[in-house]
Order: C-alpha cells, then sequence, then structure tokens
C-alpha cells in the first residue's frame, strides 16, 4: 500500500499519492475516486441551476448547452471512472425537477421524464438520467480500448488498423444495444399516455420530426428560434397545449374556442396561407442553391374565362416552386407545397403515411396531367405542421442533397441532414405563427402609395 511504498522509496524518494487525476479521470483507491466524482457534481449541479435560470428567456440556447456541452463533460467522467452512476441522483434530480419543467414552462410527471430522456430519433429529447449511462459508457469504454491496453501493458504488438477495427465495432454494439433499449422503452410508454400525445410522439419517432432540435442555434445559419417558437414546437412534437393560449379565437367571424387544432386550422385571416408562403420561401431558397433557375408561383394552366363560375380552370392553376434541370437538362419541374394538421379531427383515425400519400394523391391528380402536357414534371411537397415529411418530399430532398454533395464536396448524410434541419426550422416557424398570429383584419382609413412620388410632400423635419 502507500504507507509501504513511503517506507521503502525513503524520504528522498518520489511522492508517494493513493489516488491521482490522469485525463480528465481518476487512479486511485475508492475514496480518493468517490471524492473527486462528487466534487465533479458539484459543479455540475451549479451548472444545470444557471442552465434553468436562464431557460425561461432563452430556452433553446440553454438545451443545446445542456445536450452538447455539459452533459458531454460528464459522459466522459462515465466512461473513464467505473461505478460512478451511482453518485448522479442530484444531476438527474436537477435536470427532472429543475431544469426541464422551466424549458417546458410545464409540469414533467415521471412518465413525461421518461420519455424525454429517450433520443431525439426515438421521440425523446436525448436528455437520459445519468444514473443509468455510467455503466454501459465505462463498458464500452473498456472494449474499444481493449487492444490498446493489451498492447501498453506488452501483452501484444500494437496494429493501428486494428485498434482502429476495435474502436469501431464498440461503438456500433453501443449503438445497437442503446437504439434496443429506447425502442424497448418506448413501446412502454406510449400506452400511459394520453392518446393525443401517444399520436405525436409515434410520429415524431417514426418521422424523426426532431431535425431543428440537433441544430446548435447561430444566427448566421438561420437556425435560431424564438422562446416561444422553441416551446411552441415542442409542443407540437409532443402533443400538448402550449402556455398562455387565448381562450377565444379572435378571427373575425370565428370566435371559437382557442386550441392548437385550431390555431392551425382556422381560415379566418392570413394565417393558414402565411404558414404555406413560408414553407414554400424556404424550398425555393434550398432549391436555388443547386438549381439557378429557380422561382415561385409557375403558371400550370392559364385561366380560361370562357368557362363557367366555380369550375376549375377558370382562375387557371399556378404551382408554388418552378425548378429548372431538376431531373434533365432544360427540362422544368413544379414543386407544389401542402401543410396538413395530422390532429385535425378529420385525421386522427388515420396514420401519418397514410395521410401523407393520400395528400400526394391529391396533388397528383389535381396538377400531374396539366403538367406532363407542357413536358414539365410535377412534384408533391407535402409536410406536417410537427414535421414530417411525405415520400416525394423526402425523395426530392435526397436528390437537391446528392447534387449539393458533390458541388460542395461534402458527404451526402451531412448535406440532407442540413436539408432536412432548414425545412424543420421552418416548418417550426411557420407553424407556430399560424398558431399564434392574430387574424383580425387592420382597422382604420386604408390608403396606397404606388410609387412613392408623394414623398415629396412629406415633411420629415
Amino acid at each position: 500500500d502507500a504507507e509501504e511504498a513511503r517506507r521503502a522509496l525513503g524520504q528522498a524518494g518520489p511522492t508517494v499519492a493513493s489516488d491521482q487525476r490522469l485525463l480528465g479521470g481518476h487512479l486511485g483507491c475508492g475514496d480518493g475516486r468517490d471524492a473527486f466524482v462528487l466534487k465533479k457534481i458539484d459543479g455540475w449541479v451549479r451548472a444545470v441551476h444557471k442552465l434553468a435560470d436562464l431557460a425561461n428567456r432563452l430556452p433553446q440556447s440553454t438545451y443545446v448547452a445542456l445536450v452538447k456541452s455539459l452533459q458531454s463533460e460528464w459522459q466522459y467522467v462515465q466512461r473513464v471512472v467505473k461505478g460512478c452512476g451511482r453518485h448522479f441522483h442530484r444531476v438527474e434530480e436537477a435536470i427532472a425537477r429543475r431544469f426541464l419543467p422551466v424549458l417546458l414552462q410545464r409540469d414533467v410527471s415521471d412518465v413525461d421524464r421518461e420519455l424525454y430522456a429517450l433520443p431525439t430519433k426515438a421521440g425523446g429529447l436525448a436528455l437520459p438520467d445519468p444514473r443509468t449511462t455510467a455503466d454501459p459508457a465505462y463498458r464500452t469504454s473498456r472494449a474499444a480500448t481493449e487492444h490498446l491496453v493489451a498492447a501498453i501493458r506488452g501483452q501484444e504488438p500494437f496494429d493501428l488498423m486494428r485498434h482502429v477495427r476495435c474502436m469501431a465495432e464498440a461503438r456500433r454494439a453501443h449503438k445497437q444495444a442503446k437504439k434496443t433499449v429506447s425502442d424497448k422503452q418506448l413501446e412502454t410508454l406510449l400506452p400511459q399516455l394520453p392518446p393525443a400525445q401517444a399520436r405525436a410522439v409515434t410520429r415524431a419517432s417514426q418521422h424523426n420530426t426532431g431535425a431543428w432540435l440537433n441544430a446548435v442555434p447561430l444566427s448566421d445559419n438561420g437556425n435560431v428560434l424564438g422562446s416561444q417558437e422553441f416551446r411552441d414546437g415542442l409542443a407540437f412534437r409532443y402533443g400538448y397545449e402550449p402556455a398562455d393560449l387565448p381562450k377565444v379565437c379572435d378571427g373575425v367571424g370565428c370566435g371559437k374556442p382557442f386550441s392548437v387544432v385550431h390555431g392551425l386550422n382556422c381560415s379566418f385571416g392570413p394565417n393558414v396561407i402565411r404558414r404555406h408562403d413560408e414553407i414554400r420561401d424556404e424550398l425555393a431558397l434550398l432549391s436555388r442553391l443547386y438549381y439557378t433557375g429557380t422561382s415561385i408561383e409557375p403558371v400550370i394552366k392559364k385561366p380560361d374565362e370562357s368557362k363557367p363560375e366555380g369550375h376549375p380552370d377558370r382562375k387557371g392553376k399556378r404551382g408554388d416552386v418552378l425548378v429548372r434541370g431538376m431531373h434533365a437538362s432544360q427540362t422544368d419541374a413544379i414543386i407544389d407545397v401542402r401543410v396538413v394538421n395530422l390532429d385535425a379531427q378529420s385525421r386522427v383515425h388515420a396514420t401519418a403515411e397514410s395521410t401523407l400519400k393520400s395528400e400526394e394523391t391529391n396533388k397528383n391528380t389535381k396538377h400531374r396531367a396539366a403538367c406532363e402536357a407542357r413536358r414539365i414534371r410535377f412534384v408533391p411537397f407535402v409536410v406536417s405542421t410537427d414535421g414530417c415529411i411525405g415520400p416525394q418530399a423526402d425523395s426530392y430532398l435526397r436528390l437537391l442533397a446528392r447534387c449539393l454533395s458533390a458541388k460542395w464536396q461534402k458527404p451526402y448524410s451531412v448535406v440532407v441532414s442540413f436539408l432536412r434541419m432548414r425545412v424543420a426550422f421552418s416548418i417550426v416557424r411557420a407553424s407556430s405563427s399560424c398558431m399564434r398570429g392574430p387574424r383580425n383584419a387592420v382597422q382604420g382609413h386604408r390608403w396606397v402609395m404606388h410609387d412613392g412620388a408623394a414623398l415629396d410632400l412629406m415633411t420629415f423635419e
């Protein structure tokens, strides 16, 4: 032990320690290891409380800081210090009882906490209980460094490629085990949720609608959400009513009780059209990154005033985005956007897949023949208010990602994730605005200035 080592080495010998911090981890006896971990945990608990203090005003930034940064700190310690998971009860309490209620602006039940612990691809918030992640993390770390440790001990010669394979196999096994566990947990949790929330969580897990949650908020990249937009996005994702909604719809002539479903469906005012146009504009912007001949509102069929009132051809037909050269040189493709609310009363008994495909079929029936008559490809781009993307819309994003991947010399997986993230942000913003935006028209005297000539008659000084 340490005392025998000190006696053997004498006073002139090197300093003998029973425990020591090393490379962010710890070496030595159990008491010293526990003291090291507990000191770390004190700092992490304080940090979670500080993030909770800021979460009311900056929910997106604090959420990303916890998931991407602070959580990574204790997960590293869990990978290099054996058996430390039992000490993390205070960190879990700070997350579940302090941070999450402020972030969501609502109470968090035990079932909710288990749901939010799942990965975003499984419908969660990627905030696992740190008490449960320590042992799997340590086992994975030991498996990944097995060959390296043996080589350092002189038990076998070091082989770089074997070490790389060892790490890859350990990561793959950990990822598969994590997916198996999360799938089982989700299957157990869904029956315990209210029906509306269970449907929303099922869609989130099957359609991976959480791309906007994984992005670091940077204003230069256009992926910053306001506090209300962020919380509305979580409400859409988990199927609950967000805070501070009005009791009655303000649409002139409406006056119905207000809810998320009503706010997303109400046709009074410009909100539904504005939601569609905002997603259309984002799609046009993304298309223009590769297809420079991109424009909006192309004519599919010109108006025919000889048709009687009410005939679909009397006012003509327009698409949303025209893309030049999508499938072949010197050919056009027209994309038509459709935004659906999967929680509307007429759709609650249908699956997301069947609804999205049905809307694509309706769009094709309405526009494809007229487009093909002009040698134009037609693409329906159907999305839901909570971020589900239809099959043909996803195919277009994949096609665009392959083109941009070759242009930018970036991996396809990175580019397609970027495109889906941008579409997801656009849907969250547009849906939040549709639900909360005013529906009553501006009252007062109306005047129009066409060319600005009257400005010379106005006094500004």
